[in-house]
């Protein structure tokens, strides 16, 4: 038997393959070179993320259920005594935090500069 090379289905697999290999290596190309600063930039938002993840506590509860501790929600309200100097800013500011915690604004402000 004699060997007459490589037949046609030989040449049409290299072929396929060498065109694969183009195309990978093209798309390779246009991905990290042309396409750079575009999937810089996403990778850039998907890194960081804020979730508010509220830390909710239940009832600490006895053997037959009833509640021994309840949680309730408590907040502080801090203020530095030297930005209320002026009383009109001072019962400005008062009266907003007044608005969410309730109380009277006067008595926080004399509370604050007493």
């Amino acid at each position: 038997m004699r060997w007459h090379g490589p037949s046609w289905r030989m040449w049409l697999l290299i072929s396929g393959l060498a065109l694969g290999l183009v195309l990978v290596t093209g798309r390779l190309g246009q991905l990290q070179v042309r396409d750079h600063q575009e999937y810089a930039r996403l990778a850039r938002l998907n890194r960081t993320a804020d979730t508010l993840l509220p830390g909710k506590r239940g009832a600490i509860l006895d053997a037959n259920g009833a509640p021994l501790a309840m949680s309730v929600e408590s907040y502080n309200v801090m203020v530095e005594k030297r930005a209320w100097q002026d009383r009109g800013k001072a019962m400005a500011a008062a009266r907003q935090i007044a608005a969410l915690a309730g109380g009277a604004p006067e008595q926080m402000v004399d509370r604050v500069l007493a």
